[in-house]
């Protein structure tokens, strides 16, 4: 049971990470920089927003630009955070499209970038690599989240930067 308690604590981790990437993804004009990697990361057409507190009212975004609507920051004003999101990793040339749930901390749907292998075999691998990309990008990325997220000051001066940042946008 001390692991389930465990993974129970931390579920809001992968929240608030996904929150701060939306954060971070929309007021650098897509750049974010992680722990050792600069990539572009785009958020897509579909999100869900949760309250942390009472788990059963969340706001679902679909088509348009939902990370610039006036609902989206309504539900951040109202203290939802970024759930789940469809988004697009971009580095080194190559594009990586997927769904992030954060309380799993769990990708999805990922698509890949075109492959240029030609043989079988060549395409497996290229696959296996193209995905481990991905996971090291987005451990990157959490890697710089948990860098803020664990200095008590630059945690404060991020969550001032977001509340003005949603309070003042219309």
């Amino acid at each position: 049971m001390e692991l389930a308690a465990k993974i129970d604590r931390t579920r809001g981790l992968g929240i608030e990470f996904l929150t701060w990437l939306l954060y971070q993804s929309v007021t650098n004009d897509g750049v974010v920089e992680g722990k050792t990697k600069k990539m572009e990361v785009w958020f897509d057409d579909t999100m869900r927003l949760r309250s942390m507190l009472d788990t059963e009212v969340q706001v679902s975004f679909r088509g348009g630009s939902p990370f610039d609507s006036t609902e989206m920051f309504e539900a951040l004003r109202s203290g939802k955070m970024l759930e789940q999101a469809k988004m697009s990793v971009m580095y080194d040339g190559k594009t990586w499209d997927l769904d992030f749930n954060g309380p799993k901390f769990e990708m999805g749907g990922i698509k890949l970038p075109d492959l240029l292998s030609e043989t079988l075999f060549e395409k497996v691998m290229e696959r296996f690599y193209l995905l481990t990309s991905l996971e090291e990008l987005v451990f990157d990325l959490y890697g710089k989240y948990l860098d803020i997220r664990l200095q008590p000051d630059q945690f404060n001066k991020y969550l001032l930067d977001a509340r003005h940042w949603i309070e003042t946008h219309e």
